[in-house]
């Protein structure tokens, strides 16, 4: 029978529980108090099971370094209690004395894993979400990764016995938590602060942006073989007794990170592939085709009267499209997906749709977004809003629905926005209907290509 004694002393007198709970504390207090990318459009980490698994991984940037801390200050409970030569002297084997406490860290670390992670599944489940397994690898990877940092710091504090160590490697672990937080960031424009391949060595990943992506198995799996040799480094490092023991430690490591490292991609925007699940189009033939993903299955109803609306006055554009549906990338900074012919892309993430962080159902809003740039997608993320653009899609639905409206509420925009696509609208509305149409068919093909300034197509005015 096992005796769970020594088990259930490490629990109570250990330091291994206080760091737990310090880490569930502000984890939750991330999650659930502060407002982050975490927590806007459909990957956030209470909409969808990929969104939860993603996001807790990323806020190991912050509990990251109390679980290395907690491990350390726990490592240095043999030195400072002056038992460590005692110990060292007793025929019972290191290891054996090792087992109590690096269990008892490990399932106080796991545990408080665990139940940051019910207290989002259950938000999951009352919010709809698609459910899948792909979020499982995301959060074993997690599991694990709490696991080895844990043993990493209990080995540090025993192999270096000082009461600065337990500092010294939170700090460290804050700092390398917001490094690789950045670094796999494809939100993050400009050079990458570590290449992809290295930054993936920590537990920390980017969060997704929308409900579609998925980390890929290759991402999953390097990571798996990494952590597992973290996790045998460190707890050799705890049941060492001397220094050829504390150097055969450190090949576990070595050798994971040579497996791991080449499996790795090579850059941030392939560590997330489609979820299939997710993406599956939900549609509406009865009349001019109107798809969505089966993620956003609850907004086909809101969206078919509008959409189809829309598409009867883009009717009169030479060429133009004739469905609407939802094209879905793994992340919203990654690139776009291509528009088949004839489809008007409509994207439930775009900031043109949100308000109060949620998805418009008003009519005249999904329309008005529909019709924008007379059918096409914007080339500029709408969050980093062209104004010269915006104006041009503007003047662009106008002409096929017959009245020039705003695009867009946001009244910080419209204050450049509308002076401009007033005067363009005046401008293309003084032509005769012939040119008019042209300039609107010049127009959709830059857009859909992104190879020209849209407003001056419109105007004939030159580009800016």
């Amino acid at each position: 029978m096992v005796n769970l004694r020594p088990l259930t002393i490490e629990l109570r007198r250990s330091s291994a529980l206080a760091a737990a709970g310090l880490f569930t504390a502000l984890t939750l207090s991330f999650l659930l108090l502060q407002s982050g990318p975490w927590s806007h459009g459909s990957g956030a980490w209470d909409l969808q099971w990929n969104g939860l698994a993603t996001w807790q991984r990323n806020m190991l940037a912050y509990g990251w370094p109390l679980v290395l801390g907690g491990g350390t200050l726990l490592g240095l409970r043999d030195s400072r209690s002056k038992v460590s030569e005692l110990l060292g002297s007793a025929p019972r084997p290191a290891i054996s004395r090792a087992v109590p406490q690096t269990a008892a860290l490990v399932l106080a670390m796991v545990a408080a894993y665990v139940v940051v992670f019910v207290i989002g599944a259950v938000q999951v489940i009352g919010n709809g979400g698609v459910f899948t397994f792909s979020w499982l690898p995301t959060f074993l990877v997690g599991l694990l990764a709490m696991v080895g940092s844990a043993l990493l710091g209990l080995g540090l504090g025993r192999l270096v016995p000082s009461v600065l160590m337990p500092p010294a490697v939170a700090v460290v672990g804050l700092v390398l938590g917001a490094v690789f937080m950045f670094a796999t960031d494809t939100a993050v424009g400009g050079t990458p602060i570590l290449p992809n391949r290295v930054a993936l060595l920590g537990p920390v990943i980017e969060g997704t942006r929308n409900a579609f992506g998925s980390v890929a198995g290759w991402v999953d799996l390097g990571q798996v073989v990494w952590f597992v040799g973290l996790t045998v480094t460190g707890f050799l490092l705890v049941a060492s007794k001397n220094t050829r023991t504390r150097l055969l430690a450190v090949l576990p490591v070595l050798v994971g990170a040579a497996i791991a490292v080449p499996m790795f991609p090579a850059v941030a925007t392939q560590n997330f592939v489609l979820e299939p699940t997710a993406v599956a189009l939900v549609c509406d033939d009865h009349g001019p085709r109107v798809c969505v993903t089966k993620v956003h299955e609850n907004m086909l109803g809101a969206l078919v009267v509008p959409a189809r609306t829309a598409l009867a006055q883009l009717a009169k554009v030479p060429g133009g499209p004739t469905s609407v549906e939802e094209l879905p990338s793994p992340q919203i900074f990654d690139g776009k997906a291509p528009v088949p012919p004839g489809v008007v892309p409509i994207d439930f993430d775009d900031y043109d749709l949100m308000r109060d962080g949620n998805v418009t159902t008003d009519p005249e809003r999904l329309r008005l977004y529909v019709i924008a740039g007379a059918g096409t997608r914007a080339c500029t993320e709408s969050s980093y809003t062209n104004v010269r653009e915006q104006a041009a899609r503007t003047v662009a639905g106008a002409w096929a629905a017959g009245e020039l409206k705003p695009l867009t509420p946001h009244a910080y925009e419209a204050e450049e926005i509308d002076p401009l696509a007033a005067s363009a609208w005046r401008t293309l509305s003084a032509l005769p209907a012939g040119v008019q149409r042209d300039r609107i068919v010049a127009m959709r093909a830059a857009a859909m290509s992104c190879s020209a300034e849209l407003l001056s197509v419109l105007t004939g005015e030159p580009a800016r």
